[in-house]
């Protein structure tokens, strides 16, 4: 189609009859602005030579959405910005970005103003603590990139982190949750009786803020809450650490729990079998909790731990009471200790060894408890180690039984297991055991 073009002052008269394939171009001050009409559109377009002397254009806009004094007022601007030493077609090419990079940027801080405590647990817990895949190599090939934490260490601090921060805060945005909330989900913690459950949630939420402001999750002058608030509550003289613990039940003691155990209203029948079995073994509790069917031999008189706090696996060696004692228990399931569901039904999931601290909880709230001082279910370990010291066991069978890894040189060179030795000397303690409690 021939293009009729014309060089004369543009009116808006005229730019309003034009027909497809005309063209009009200004002169004067606004030299350098043309009208082009197509059968799609009218089109204000600015030409222009840039500083190299290659003819440019910008397109001011399309009529009637602009009128011919907003393409003029338009043309100006960007003659004015020529004069000042910008070409106006990279003006806009950098304007544009800057644009995307500012609406970029309040995304993002709009992102970080809604984060979550729960995204950020979240954040913690699959970008550290746990197990991870990579991405996939040139072969398309994943691998697993081991988390900061061991399986069980995983468990625990997802467990400890969603009990508490994730249940009370979760929906809240982290960086416009004051301190004092904060605190005061710690608070609740302690209040409960749980000083130490305090100080683990309050050091794994230190970590989880650590590492999303080390991912820049947070504003740039976001302030961690955990180390003012660990100094507050220090400073009240509240311990919330795990101190070097010297409780061991006395003899007598031990008879009243033993006693007491039976008709102990708030500790289901599962958790009072895992007292009694840490006392006849001297088993952590969490190893107790964990025990599979699989790994006990009542034949050979033996529980096979495949994982332990110190990462070796490990014989316990049982004694005539505790064979016994398992014989009497249920094996339906795939775990000895297992777990009950909401509507009381024995499940085939071991039992959470929280259950144990939280039971005793309830116990001494609703004063249904043993009078005696104040005990946690790991003091029966330390009690049954002390106890075999007091029959004379010697030092690396005890520590052998409680299943203790061997420090320095010893560590190094004395690799025997002590397995027959552990199994007569827990006789030796469970016979003892009996004349105690009975």
């Amino acid at each position: 189609m021939a293009t009729n073009s014309t060089k004369k002052p543009i009116t808006a008269i005229a730019v309003t009859k034009m027909k497809s394939g005309d063209v009009l171009t200004d002169i004067g001050d606004n030299s350098g602005l043309r009208v082009k009409k197509t059968s799609r559109a009218t089109t204000f377009i600015y030409r222009y030579k840039n500083f190299e002397g290659k003819m440019k254009q910008l397109v001011l806009g399309i009529y009637p959405e602009i009128g011919l004094a907003d393409a003029r007022n338009k043309l100006q601007e960007f003659k004015s910005l020529k004069a000042s030493g910008y070409d106006p077609q990279q003006y806009l090419v950098d304007q544009e970005a800057k644009q995307k990079a500012e609406k970029l940027e309040a995304q993002l801080a709009a992102e970080k103003m809604n984060f979550t405590f729960k995204a950020m647990v979240e954040l913690y817990l699959t970008g550290k603590v746990e197990d991870r895949y990579s991405e996939p190599d040139r072969k398309g090939i994943r691998r697993i990139i081991p988390g900061s934490r061991k399986d069980k260490g995983q468990k625990e601090v997802r467990r400890t982190l969603y009990g508490d921060v994730v249940r009370l805060l979760g929906d809240l945005p982290v960086s416009e949750t004051p301190l004092i909330e904060v605190k005061s989900m710690v608070d609740q913690i302690i209040s409960r009786g749980a000083n130490v459950q305090a100080g683990n949630v309050l050091r794994e939420l230190n970590l989880a803020y650590r590492f999303a402001i080390s991912n820049d999750r947070l504003p740039p002058n976001f302030q961690n809450p955990c180390p003012e608030i660990k100094t507050r509550i220090k400073d009240s003289g509240i311990r919330i650490s795990n101190g070097k613990r010297q409780r061991v039940l006395t003899e007598l003691e031990l008879q009243k729990l033993w006693q007491w155990l039976p008709r102990a209203k708030f500790l289901s029948p599962t958790v009072k079998d895992v007292l009694k079995f840490t006392l006849l073994t001297g088993m952590r509790t969490g190893e107790v909790c964990g025990v599979q069917w699989s790994d006990v031999n009542l034949k050979e008189g033996t529980v096979f731990l495949k994982e332990t706090k110190t990462g070796a696996s490990r014989y316990v060696q049982l004694s005539q009471q505790a064979i016994k004692f398992l014989s009497a228990i249920d094996v339906s399931g795939k775990y000895v200790f297992r777990a009950k569901s909401r509507n009381g039904d024995l499940t085939d999931r071991p039992l959470d060894q929280k259950q144990l601290t939280q039971q005793l909880y309830y116990s001494r709230k609703n004063n249904d408890h043993l009078d005696i001082d104040s005990w946690t279910p790991h003091d029966l370990r330390r009690t049954v180690r002390t106890q075999l010291a007091k029959l004379r066991c010697p030092r690396e069978v005890s520590e052998a039984i409680l299943g203790h890894s061997k420090k320095g040189i010893e560590g190094t060179y004395d690799l025997h297991h002590y397995e027959h030795e552990s199994k007569e000397w827990l006789q030796k303690w469970c016979d003892r055991l009996d004349e105690i409690v009975l």
